[in-house]
């Protein structure tokens, strides 16, 4: 019998840790934005994006632009499994929308109004939502650092555009797009240390948000 609370995965745990780094980067982006003196709409418009691990459905046009974290996929190679660990390399999804609406706009030289399409609003956002997540996850050592070591090794896949469910695309248009990464790590059996695991969510200072129920009760138990 294992006579211990039953640890996370580890997939989990790295989901979490992933979901706090690319936060900070945001939040940190938000804040070179504000001191360059850009405006609380351009970038509310322009740069924010909320962060949504493990969600799956589509959003809703008011939480875009957005980014789901997910894993959704491992193969585990016959030669690196023991009995007290699997090595698995898995699919780290980063699946994200950006919405647009139609804008009217004032030629400052000519004064003539035009206006930029909401498919071309859409495009633009999600275009530089792609550079976002493209630039802060491709830094030497993201996932290794941001996960403290659980993801040893990691490699952009593929990047692929998604179209969402035609209901979402009336007034608004909505345009999706998904970046998969390999990222390699182990996966421990029973005996993990689950002082270890409360260590980690202390120290990366993982906020309430990116922690998923199973965990928070496990959490919880450890304060027993």
């Amino acid at each position: 019998m294992i006579q211990s609370l039953i640890t996370p995965m580890n997939f989990d745990i790295a989901s979490s840790a992933i979901s706090e780094a690319l936060a900070q980067e945001r939040d940190f982006q938000l804040e070179l934005a504000h001191r360059a003196g850009i405006d609380n709409e351009a970038i509310k418009e322009n740069i924010d994006f909320v962060i949504f691990p493990k969600r799956f459905r589509s959003p809703d046009v008011k939480d875009m632009p957005c980014v789901y974290v997910y894993f959704d996929r491992a193969d585990f190679p016959e030669d690196e499994q023991y009995t007290n660990e699997n090595y698995g390399l898995f699919n780290l999804r980063f699946t994200y929308f950006a919405a647009g609406n139609s804008k009217d706009f004032i030629d400052p030289d000519t004064n003539e109004k035009f206006v930029i399409p909401a498919d071309a609003m859409a495009s633009d956002r999600l275009d530089y939502l792609t550079a976002q997540l493209y630039k802060i996850l491709c830094t030497e050592g993201f996932f290794t650092k941001s996960t403290n070591g659980i993801i040893n090794h990691a490699r952009l896949k593929t990047w692929e555009r998604i179209m969402p469910p035609e209901e979402l695309n009336q007034a608004t248009t909505v345009l999706g797009a998904s970046f998969v990464f390999e990222a390699g790590l182990n996966e421990k059996a029973y005996y993990c240390n689950g002082i270890d695991i409360k260590e980690f969510y202390i120290n990366l200072s993982i906020r309430d948000e990116f922690i998923s129920p199973a965990i928070k009760i496990f959490l919880n138990a450890q304060k027993q």
